[in-house]
């Protein structure tokens, strides 16, 4: 069996390098290694930890995926850390930043309405999707004070009309 290519100058330039916020794969070329490597050291820290997990004793020639596998989470975790950070730093200037946060951290309630539809009807049929938008437009109804609400279902309604417009395929109507 060919020894491995896993040292400490390698596990630092790829801990370095997720820290900074690459891929795997780029972490890999940063340390002259491929992303089958690294994705091998981290298979055998998994495996060991299961082993160890399961009551078996600790592989010593082992440990050393173990550590590189502990040394990329938290390499990870200093990355998203950061990266956070920034974007919250730069929602002072402009709200984007945070409604980026705010979608991908808690998407059930503040997502997009349209990406909710697409996560969860999928690329399904118009008669679907039409049924799905007439729930949340019933749900809305219910929640948001009317001036609101007659404005929203005035913006769906064009919108349903542009994207309509003209092909026979809808009339701009919403479900009723």
């Amino acid at each position: 069996m060919a020894r491995s290519k896993l040292n400490a100058a390698r596990q630092q330039i790829i801990t370095d390098a997720v820290a900074n916020g690459c891929s795997y794969a780029g972490a890999a070329r940063a340390a002259g290694v491929t992303k089958q490597s690294v994705s091998l050291w981290m298979k055998q820290a998994s495996d060991e930890i299961e082993r160890r997990a399961n009551g078996e004793r600790a592989n010593r020639k082992k440990t050393k995926y173990v550590d590189f596998l502990d040394a990329i989470k938290k390499a990870e975790g200093r990355a998203e850390s950061e990266l956070i950070a920034s974007i919250k730093g730069a929602s002072k200037k402009t709200w984007t930043a945070a409604a980026w946060i705010l979608e991908r951290r808690w998407p059930k309630e503040y997502a997009r309405i349209d990406r909710l539809l697409a996560q969860e009807f999928g690329n399904d049929d118009e008669k679907q999707r039409l049924a799905a938008l007439d729930s949340v437009i019933g749900i809305l109804e219910k929640v948001l004070p009317v001036d609101i609400f007659d404005l929203v279902k005035t913006t769906v309604r064009d919108s349903l009309a542009s994207r309509h417009d003209g092909d026979g395929a809808g009339d701009g109507e919403l479900p009723s």
